[in-house]
């Protein structure tokens, strides 16, 4: 005769199942349909984050870009390249006028070799990314660094470039401490200045930090782990020039060789095309990003969040379904054992009523 325990097992090995397996399957299909979902909201709201802000740099570069021509073309810049470049003299004044009509924070001329002969910061109040203090004066390795990138740019001008975007480094310590690295460097339009068309010098106009990292820094969108950074390629070296939310001082610190592909996506957007999709951080955590060409400045952009704070929601949707199959496995097994109960008694009365006969 069957006994209450054997019965109960019986029965609630179906039940149990019959009662919950329908309860995962819905729930594993929600979860799905709630991850795709998360996934393709993430993925624009970073893919929008990186091309707008690929084209504000982008629209920054082609600004400056013009303002060096402007300056190119201003009677007083060839006048104090043809020797007046006392502080107050007219020429000086005018170009002050110029680089206040214009915004610019700080401008240099260079003559036809590409030496420079003139260097001179905006008056204060006149570029909003000169709010306070007078800059430091470079050291000689920020100086030399600057003189180098320069250079480069210029012979990109001889092969008939119209304007050109320099690409600096920062000065290297070599052995020495690091606080012996020279200055995050800015990057520079130059634009040649003619004189009844011969090249007789270069205007130059900075591309303000502050303005870059403003553009760079913005986290609208992106969660608590969402990251941006932009790069360009050194020599063999994919070089960070921008601070990023995890590392203040990553610019031009941050840095690797290009065949170690430490970030393969921003590696493949620095010498191709724009990318979207899934990728490693520097820590190797999946994250899902968005990296972007700046054609003006030679830069890439990469715009990523961690796939773990993306996936956060689906905690919930988990818990919720473990729930709701913890009660209908417990209504089973109540079921279960109500339904083993009766049969037992109905057993044990029918044993009882074929030994009394």
């Amino acid at each position: 005769m069957p006994t209450f325990p054997a019965l109960f097992v019986s029965l609630a090995v179906p039940l149990v199942a019959a009662a919950t397996v329908p309860v995962f399957i819905l729930g594993a299909q929600h979860e799905r349909t709630l991850a795709t979902a998360l996934d393709r909201a993430a993925q624009s709201t970073i893919s929008a984050s990186s091309e707008q802000k690929a084209k504000r740099l982008d629209a920054l570069g082609r600004e400056r870009v013009r303002m060096a021509r402007a300056l190119a073309a201003e009677p007083a810049v060839r006048a104090i390249l043809a020797g007046e470049r006392e502080s107050g003299s007219a020429a000086t004044a005018r170009l002050d006028e110029a680089m206040a009509a214009l915004g610019v924070s700080r401008v240099a001329l260079l003559d036809a070799t590409g030496e420079s002969v003139f260097e001179r910061e905006a008056p204060r109040g006149v570029s909003d990314s000169l709010e306070e203090a007078e800059p430091k004066p470079a050291s000689p390795a920020d100086l030399e660094a600057r003189t180098r990138a320069r250079m480069a740019a210029l012979r990109l001008l001889r092969r008939g470039n119209a304007t050109v975007i320099t690409h600096p480094d920062r000065a290297a310590a070599g052995a020495e401490a690091e606080s012996e690295r020279g200055e995050r460097p800015a990057p520079e339009a130059i634009a040649p200045i003619r004189d009844g068309g011969a090249v007789v010098g270069h205007a130059v106009v900075a591309i303000d930090l502050p303005l870059i990292d403003e553009i760079v820094g913005d986290a609208t969108g992106l969660g608590s782990t969402g990251e941006t950074m932009c790069a360009v390629v050194l020599g063999s070296e994919v070089v960070v020039t921008t601070p990023t939310r995890a590392n203040p001082d990553a610019a031009y610190t941050l840095r690797w060789a290009l065949g170690e592909r430490r970030l393969p996506k921003l590696d493949d957007v620095l010498i191709g095309n724009s990318a979207r999709g899934e990728d490693k951080d520097l820590e190797g955590r999946a994250v899902l990003g968005a990296w972007t060409r700046i054609e003006s400045i030679g830069w890439s952009i990469a715009v990523t969040q961690e796939r773990e704070e993306i996936a956060a929601p689906l905690a919930a949707v988990r818990q919720r379904t473990t729930f709701v199959g913890a009660i209908a496995a417990a209504g089973a097994l109540v079921a279960a054992g109500i339904a083993a109960q009766l049969l037992a008694r109905a057993f044990a009365r029918r044993g009882q009523a074929e030994r009394t006969s």
